[in-house]
């Protein structure tokens, strides 16, 4: 799965035995990631699970440097258990 600046990453959250309306939280971090390539400048963020799922959309800044062609986006859910299985997403340079 890959994206370029500028567009949106969409994670899936699938769960089981959680119950509707937990809240979990997240943080993004990666290969060259930091808060000037999130368009809202923030690392975390929270999702509420309905039926099982949640779904996260990150608006990935198109900031206009070269960053060497790609970048790598993960995306890390938490709970008060711990950490969950995270996901990747290429982000590569728009222009």
């Amino acid at each position: 799965y890959s994206v370029n600046e500028g567009e949106w990453a969409t994670f899936t959250v699938n769960t089981t035995n959680v119950a509707d309306g937990t809240m979990l939280t997240y943080t993004l971090s990666g290969y060259g990631i930091d808060e000037t390539d999130i368009a809202y400048g923030s690392l975390e963020g929270s999702i509420m699970i309905e039926g099982g799922s949640g779904y996260i959309s990150v608006e990935l800044a198109n900031d206009f440097v070269d960053e060497g062609g790609e970048e790598i986006l993960t995306l890390t859910v938490l709970d008060y258990l711990g950490v969950w299985p995270s996901a990747s997403v290429t982000v590569y340079d728009s222009w």
